[in-house]
């Protein structure tokens, strides 16, 4: 137990600081969308309730702006988020305190986001007609193009021998 309140000790008021904008900043993000179209929305019914017309051009760039429907507030998701990010922060800074290499604290930063970064990716990306969701498959149901997959491993491979070759050289 001493030993864990030296690590906990040990870590630097920044990574605290950190730590607690990773468990806000889930919340922000994923409540933006929600807010902007609100705000536009709310400001659509402010220029109606005025008592000149609203020209068709004003119409058009604000419906524009409003765009379609907002993704609903998925809770568990960004309280998963808003738990997870600071650990991982604090997890770092613990293992960069503690002397491991950087090898070990790299990976529980890079790691982490290089999978959010990829589900966001898919979640631009996939068309949502094969996106096709029922009780037992929570996953589209279509295959990737040979090229996609041959592209993307290329892309990690090429990637790890460029990450490789600058630490042969650091070191």
């Amino acid at each position: 137990m001493d030993a864990l309140r030296e690590i906990i000790a040990s870590i630097p008021d920044d990574a605290w600081g950190l730590a607690a904008l990773g468990a806000i900043a889930p919340f922000i993000i994923a409540l933006f969308p929600l807010l902007r179209i609100r705000w536009h929305e709310w400001r659509l019914q402010r220029r109606v309730d005025e008592d000149r017309p609203l020209a068709r051009e004003e119409q058009r760039e604000i419906a524009l702006k409003i765009g379609g429907e907002a993704e609903p507030f998925d809770l568990l998701q960004t309280l998963t988020a808003s738990t997870v990010l600071p650990l991982l922060i604090i997890a770092e800074a613990a293992a960069r305190e503690t002397g491991s290499d950087f090898t070990v604290s790299g990976a529980l930063l890079v790691l982490p986001l290089a999978g959010l970064l990829y589900r966001h990716w898919r979640k631009i990306n996939d068309p949502p007609e094969l996106i096709e969701q029922d009780d037992e498959n929570l996953y589209p149901t279509y295959e990737l193009p040979r090229e996609a997959v041959a592209g993307i491993g290329f892309g990690v491979l090429l990637t790890l021998g460029i990450v490789a070759y600058a630490y042969s050289i650091a070191s």
